[in-house]
């Protein structure tokens, strides 16, 4: 299993290329249409989707980083990797626009 540590630093690193991707994607400026627009804005990815990719990207510890969420977000005592597990899916799935709503209001990253 991974480290509480690391599995902490690579959720941060997915939060912050996530947001890169996402200047990327405003920067492009084409903006979605119907109803997807309540779930995306130009384009973004939807942070469980993204979190996904990453994951395949970085397969060779997938495995003890889902074994470390799993143990944690059962311990209930990590707040961060609690949060993530929500805001993904993993083991609580929520509605989308849930998603939006937390992360728009309770980014862990500062504004830059």
């Amino acid at each position: 299993m991974m480290s509480l540590d690391k599995c902490r630093k690579m959720i941060m690193h997915l939060y912050s290329t996530k947001r890169s991707a996402d200047k990327v994607d405003d920067k492009a400026g084409a903006t979605t249409q119907g109803v997807d627009l309540l779930f995306t804005r130009n384009n973004r990815a939807l942070l469980d989707d993204y979190a996904a990719d990453f994951m395949r990207n970085h397969w060779g510890v997938l495995a003890e980083l889902l074994a470390r969420l799993r143990y944690e977000y059962r311990r209930g005592a990590d707040p961060f990797i609690c949060q993530f597990v929500c805001l993904v899916g993993l083991y609580d799935p929520q509605p989308p626009v849930a998603h939006w709503v937390i992360v728009k209001a309770g980014s862990p990253l500062p504004n830059q």
